[in-house]
């Protein structure tokens, strides 16, 4: 009997032993993190980025802004620079068993340009910046004032852009707006545009401290193709087309033009395609870009509320 209840004993131990065995081979491990994130640089301050973490799998963040200043543990910080320049950030990540992983990237900030009294602007644009007798080649054709007798805009004082001078008491250098032009080599019904269009006359404004391009809005009325979205190589054919095209003009402005502050300006009511365009490549070329919104128009332009309400929007990003 002794022996009997001895042999049950240790096939009891056994069992239990091979349970906690089989119990602690099945314990479920954790996947190892993966550190990742992407940013976006702020509109009103270019000196401030936006940080959108991508990683998986982690439960602690650990951000170094690489200036040898900035540290975060926050999710998804925002952090502004003290200068203009390139920094190395990284972000590491952990889980809850304390397994790590890194994400490196370089980003590129720029210094913020104060524009006010007695800087010069530049304008390239299409209708809505024309002028009679302020438009530079004065051949370029005008929409402003009195077209067709249909818009209340009637004297220079009046357009957004003579109002957004005085109120910086900034200079004008170039009014480079031609009325009907597309950004594209393409106009209206298929028309080769490439005399008026905006990456031809781009080359054309002077030694601005802030370009102000505000375009589109033909590219947009005329159905030109919207192509495919280049950063290099571009081929005659490729600036037949709106996306190629408005990344080869927001590649050279922003190199031939480095220490400008340039601020591209997005009408209401276009399509789409045509906006998203915009707003995408200027964010790919860290370029200031304003959306407008409830734009009063006469004949599809603006009217003199409309004209005050673009100054105002813009004053915003540009004076304060």
């Amino acid at each position: 009997m002794k022996k009997y209840c001895t042999i049950r004993y240790y096939t009891f131990l056994w069992v239990l032993f091979l349970g906690v065995s089989c119990s602690a081979d099945t314990k479920e491990s954790l996947p190892d993190p993966v550190a990742g994130f992407s940013y976006t640089i702020d509109t009103g301050n270019t000196l401030r980025v936006n940080f959108k973490n991508e990683s998986e799998h982690a439960t602690t963040y650990t951000w170094d802004f690489g200036d040898n200043k900035g540290i975060s543990t926050a999710t998804n910080p925002s952090y502004t620079y003290a200068s203009g320049g390139t920094y190395n950030v990284t972000l590491t990540v952990k889980n809850r068993d304390g397994v790590s992983n890194k994400r490196k990237k370089e980003i590129t900030v720029a210094q913020n340009t104060t524009i006010g009294k007695g800087s010069k602007v530049s304008i390239l644009g299409d209708s809505y910046s024309t002028f009679k007798d302020f438009v530079n080649p004065n051949t370029n054709p005008y929409w402003y004032p009195d077209w067709n007798n249909i818009n209340d805009v009637v004297k220079v004082e009046q357009t957004w852009w003579h109002q957004l001078l005085q109120e910086g008491e900034a200079i004008l250098e170039i009014n480079n707006s031609y009325s009907g032009s597309t950004i594209c080599n393409t106009g209206y019904n298929g028309a080769n545009s490439t005399a008026s269009s905006f990456i031809t006359r781009m080359k054309n404004l002077g030694s601005p401290d802030l370009i102000i391009i505000f375009g589109g809005t033909n590219d947009s009325w005329a159905n030109v193709p919207l192509g495919n979205y280049k950063y290099n190589d571009w081929t005659e054919d490729d600036l037949k087309s709106f996306r190629p095209a408005f990344a080869y003009m927001l590649d050279y402005l922003t190199k031939q033009y480095p220490k400008a502050k340039i601020v591209n300006v997005i009408n209401s009511d276009l399509k789409a395609e045509i906006t998203n365009t915009q707003t995408s490549l200027c964010s790919h070329y860290k370029t200031t870009s304003v959306q407008l919104k409830n734009i009063d128009k006469i004949g599809g332009h603006p009217s003199i509320k409309g004209m005050t309400e673009i100054k105002k929007q813009l004053s915003n990003v540009i004076f304060h």
